[in-house]
């Protein structure tokens, strides 16, 4: 006989916790759930049940902060999903968050002064929560560049790792109206 080819599917929840802040509806959340896990195999109901995974690879990688986890166990399925198909994604090291500050940026002929991943390495220093502020703090020395260069000065006119998101938070509310 002929071999059927075999199609690949990746599916990607980024900030699966929204589901716990966004949607209200108790009835909708689960059925997200119950069809995610279904589109992967993961939720079957009954036994023998024809899970089409002869014909069709699908993985779903959901990303989740640590502290909306909690909530995943009300759903008997995500938990059970969870406890058997999980991969805990601790910190980056030192050398992983500059690769991810240097890499894209070189590969599209943007480059960094001297010393400007260095401290924003230090500015970084382990703290939680850390990359939305870094990138955030990245786009804003990006839209201050001088040429094709990041620049120190860029980063500190930014506000830095801990201000750029202030900084532009300030920036937006200023020009709303009293109602908004």
């Amino acid at each position: 006989g002929s071999k059927k080819k075999t199609d690949n599917l990746l599916i990607v929840v980024d900030q699966f916790e929204e589901l716990f802040t966004a949607c209200k509806e108790p009835a909708e959340r689960k059925a997200f759930i119950d069809n995610l896990l279904n589109a992967v195999g993961l939720n079957q109901t009954s036994e023998g049940g024809d899970t089409s995974l002869e014909t069709s690879k699908v993985t779903l990688v959901l990303t989740l902060r640590a502290d909306f986890y909690h909530h995943c166990a009300q759903y008997d399925n995500l938990r059970a999903a969870l406890e058997n198909h999980q991969a805990y994604i601790g910190p980056m090291t030192p050398t992983e968050l500059r690769r991810a500050i240097e890499t894209p940026a070189r590969e599209n002929g943007w480059d960094f002064e001297e010393g400007l991943v260095d401290v924003m390495l230090r500015d970084v220093n382990d703290e939680p929560g850390a990359l939305p502020l870094l990138s955030h703090a990245l786009l804003e020395t990006w839209q201050r560049r001088k040429g094709r260069i990041l620049t120190l000065a860029g980063y500190y006119s930014a506000g830095g790792f801990r201000g750029a998101i202030a900084q532009t938070a300030d920036r937006v509310y200023i020009t709303l109206s009293p109602d908004a």
